[in-house]
Parts: structure tokens; C-alpha cells; sequence
């Protein structure tokens, strides 16, 4: 999954990425002007050459906003003891305007620890044009990698990263607890507003969707040449333990060696590096036994006199016959 920077008000009603809220859908409300409502307040058409109230919506918001700020605004002369009477207007109608701010009413939707949604309400000040462009988000380029967020390991996170806690938003690690203790905190550490609390083993942290840190899963995605060495993978039927990896011989090969994965948690790329096996250079298959159970992943590679790589296969995982992306 990749994500990339983009302006906030061009991305209302999509799923973004926020510091201050994490994962998020964000919608608009309504905007006000000067806390005025939109039947107060016209903007001049150009083009009808008239005073027209003013439309907002999710598609449009931004393109909306920047009208808002380099046109005319008015509100329509009284007529009568009844008020102001609805509709377009002219020129000959219309009062001047001059606005102060722009205040935009959104809801945001993230999802807190427990995995329900809960629902804010947040209101964005303009004061100019420049201001739109001030106010970022990050989105998702494609939708090609299950794992919208990287989990993080645990194991080499320090002080002062920065990080994402679901529920939160981003967190900033102020200190590391010696683990394992009796309340299995593994971190202090401080949100956006500076409020301090504790991580514990159980929380869901992931990188921050804008630190490009190799995945997880990489190591058992790379691939070089795999055709010339085409592993494939059988399971004996009679006894489940047992797995039987081939290849086909490379001719400039010295070796081959096997790696053997265990996925603890594919949701969140978490795995083990079980095995490695070194095979004969005259010897194109591998057979092990005792591994019980599914989410083994095999992986082939031939090496030169030299120790150069040669050819290197995606990993096959237990249930599949042939290598595949597991990265996707």
C-alpha cells in the first residue's frame, strides 16, 4: 500500500490518513460565513451575471472555497416588513459584503481501540484563499496491499519515534519499559496534544503511512530469476507433516538453499524465520517433516562458486503449489 501527501478540502467523504486521528472519513457538515448562513450571504455568477447562493458539497468543496474568497459577495437589500426575499439577485439588489472568515463544520469517523467508530466534530477557520491549501491529509494511492497500515517491531522501536496508535492517531515514544512487567506496558508515550499514557503489548501500533520503511513481508516477495529455477510444492496426503519442495536445476549453480518461513500473523506481517537448509548443487528437491499445521512458506535460491544469487523465488506458502506475492 502506498500513500501519498494531498490537500485535505480536495478529499471530504474519502478514507484518509490523519496525525491527530489516524485512519479516518472525514465529511462536511455545512460552512458558515462570519457565522452567518448561506441564505444570508450570495456570491456573484460572471457568468449569469447575478448573485446566486452559494453550494458546497464533498466533490466540490475546494474549488467552492477558493470561489468564495476571490469573488463578490452581497446579501440582498430589504423589501419589505417580511425580510429578505429568496432567489437570485442583481446588482441593483445587492448590498456589499465583506467577509472576515470562512468556517467549515466537518464529522470525523475513526476507529478507537476497541474497534467501534466514534465520531468528532471538528471546525476548520479560513481566513484567505492561502489557507485551503495549508491543511494536508494522506491517501491512498492504490488498494493493492491487504494490510492498509505496516505493523511495527516491537523490537527495535526507541525513544522519540513516531508512531501510529489505532484509536489515537500518532504517538511519540518517550520511553521504553523493560519487558515484560506485570501490566505488559512496552511504552510511554505522548499524542498530538501531548496527553502521556501507556502502550501495552496488545495495542494495535503501526508505522506512520509517510515513514517508507521496508516491509515485513518484503524479505519473502523478493524475487530474481525464479523461472529458471520454477519451484513448486506438494504436501503427502498420508502424512501432513511432511512437505516435498522442487526445482529445476541451474547449471551455473554451486548450491541451493531453502529458507523456510512461519507466518504468525499475516494480517500484520508478523513471521518467523524458521529454517535454512543448504542443498547439494546435483540435488533439485528437499523434503521435510514435522511441520505441523498451515502458514509455512518455502523459498528457493541458487548460488554461484562465488556466493553470487543467482535465481531466487517468491516464498510458496502451505496450500499453494507455486510461488505468489504475499505483499499484495
Amino acid at each position: 500500500m502506498k500513500w501519498v501527501k494531498a490537500k485535505l478540502f480536495e478529499n471530504i467523504g474519502k478514507k484518509i490518513f490523519l496525525d491527530e486521528y489516524g485512519y479516518c472519513s472525514i465529511n462536511l457538515q455545512n460552512v458558515t460565513i462570519d457565522d452567518k448562513s448561506l441564505d444570508e450571504i450570495y456570491v456573484y455568477s460572471k457568468q449569469n451575471r447575478i448573485f446566486e447562493r452559494m453550494v458546497f458539497d464533498s466533490n466540490s468543496l475546494a474549488d467552492s472555497l477558493r470561489l468564495v474568497f476571490n469573488s463578490d459577495l452581497a446579501t440582498r437589500k430589504l423589501l419589505d416588513c417580511w425580510g429578505y426575499r429568496s432567489g437570485p439577485f442583481t446588482r441593483d439588489e445587492a448590498l456589499d459584503y465583506k467577509m472576515k472568515f470562512v468556517t467549515v463544520h466537518l464529522t470525523i469517523n475513526y476507529r478507537i481501540s476497541s474497534g467501534e467508530t466514534q465520531t468528532k466534530y471538528k471546525d476548520i477557520v479560513l481566513s484567505s484563499a492561502e489557507d485551503i491549501e495549508k491543511y494536508i491529509c494522506w491517501i491512498q494511492e492504490d488498494d493493492k496491499n491487504n494490510r492498509i497500515f505496516q505493523p511495527v517491531d516491537l523490537s527495535v522501536i526507541k525513544d522519540n519515534d513516531e508512531l501510529y496508535l489505532e484509536g489515537t492517531g500518532k504517538v511519540k515514544i518517550k520511553e521504553v519499559y523493560q519487558f515484560p512487567n506485570n501490566k505488559d506496558r512496552i511504552f510511554k508515550a505522548e499524542d498530538t496534544e501531548n496527553k502521556s499514557f501507556d502502550i501495552t503489548f496488545y495495542s494495535k501500533l503501526y508505522y506512520l503511512p509517510y515513514d517508507h520503511r521496508k516491509d515485513l513481508l518484503d524479505e519473502i516477495d523478493e524475487a530474481n530469476n525464479e523461472l529458471l529455477l520454477s519451484p513448486c510444492l506438494s504436501r503427502e496426503k498420508e502424512m501432513p507433516g511432511v512437505y516435498n519442495i522442487y526445482w529445476k536445476p541451474v547449471p551455473e549453480a554451486s548450491r541451493y538453499i531453502v529458507t523456510v518461513y512461519k507466518l504468525i500473523d499475516y494480517s500484520r506481517g508478523v513471521y518467523y524465520k524458521l529454517a535454512e537448509y543448504d542443498v547439494d548443487r546435483n540435488t533439485y528437491f528437499l523434503a521435510l517433516d514435522k511441520l505441523v499445521g498451515g502458514g509455512f512458506v518455502f523459498k528457493v535460491c541458487a548460488e554461484d562458486r562465488n556466493g553470487n544469487i543467482i535465481a531466487k523465488s517468491r516464498g510458496i506458502i502451505s496450500g499453494s503449489s507455486v510461488p505468489t506475492y504475499l505483499n499484495i
